[in-house]
C-alpha cells in the first residue's frame, strides 16, 4: 500500500464516521518517495480546508521561510498533519466558523493514519510542529514544546520538535527562537551536529 491508497482508505473510513462525514480530508504532500524529512503539524485550518493542501495560509508562509533557512523547498520534504480534517467551531451568536484545537477523540481517530503514513514514508527525521504532534508521537509523554524545541527527541521516530509556524504570528518574541531552532535543524541535517 502507498500514500494514495492510505488517503483513499482514510476518506472512506472518515466518511463512515458520523463526526467526520462531509468534512474534507487534507492529505499530506511533497516528496513521498523516502523523504529525509517529514514535517507534521496539528491540523488543517480554514485556508488548508479550502485548498485541500497543508500549510497554505499564514502559517504556511512561515513554514516556507523555515524551509528556505534549511535550503529546501516543499518538493524536497513531505508535509502533513496529525489531524487530517479541520477542527472548527461555530460561534453561537454570529455563526462565524473558526479554528479550534483538536479534541482527544480527533487525535485518537487520526493518529493511527499518521503512524501508517510515517511508516510508509520512512523518514530519517520527523519535525513536529507544535505541541499536538509532539505529544502524539511521543505517546503523550511529558515532552512539551517549550522545553523540547530545537532538540532531538527519540521516540518511535527521531523527532526534532519546532514551534508551530503560527506561533510567531501570535507571539512575535518567538520568531528569533524559531529561527535559531531551524538553524539547529539545518546543522543536524547537514551532519554538523
Amino acid at each position: 500500500m502507498g500514500i494514495e491508497e492510505l488517503y483513499k482508505r482514510l476518506e472512506r473510513e472518515a466518511g463512515e464516521a458520523a463526526e467526520y462525514a462531509g468534512r474534507r480530508i487534507v492529505p499530506g504532500e511533497g516528496c513521498a518517495d523516502a523523504p529525509r524529512v517529514v514535517f507534521v503539524g496539528e491540523a488543517p485550518g480554514a485556508e488548508e480546508d479550502r485548498a485541500g493542501r497543508p500549510f497554505v495560509g499564514a502559517a504556511g508562509r512561515n513554514l516556507d521561510i523555515m524551509l528556505e533557512l534549511l535550503g529546501r523547498k516543499r518538493v524536497d520534504v513531505y508535509i502533513t498533519n496529525l489531524v487530517k480534517a479541520r477542527p472548527a467551531k461555530v460561534h453561537a451568536v454570529t455563526g462565524r466558523v473558526s479554528n479550534r484545537p483538536p479534541t482527544r477523540g480527533e487525535v485518537e481517530f487520526f493518529l493511527p493514519y499518521l503512524r501508517e503514513e510515517l511508516a510508509l514514508l520512512a523518514p530519517e527525521y520527523v519535525v513536529t510542529l507544535g505541541n499536538f504532534a509532539l505529544a502524539a508521537l511521543t505517546g503523550g509523554a511529558k515532552a512539551a514544546i517549550g522545553t523540547a524545541h530545537g532538540t532531538i527527541v527519540r521516540a518511535e521516530h527521531v523527532l526534532f520538535p519546532l514551534y508551530h509556524p503560527a506561533a510567531a504570528i501570535y507571539n512575535r518574541k518567538l520568531a528569533s527562537v524559531m529561527r535559531e531552532d531551524v538553524l539547529k535543524l539545518r546543522d543536524v541535517l547537514e551532519g554538523i551536529v
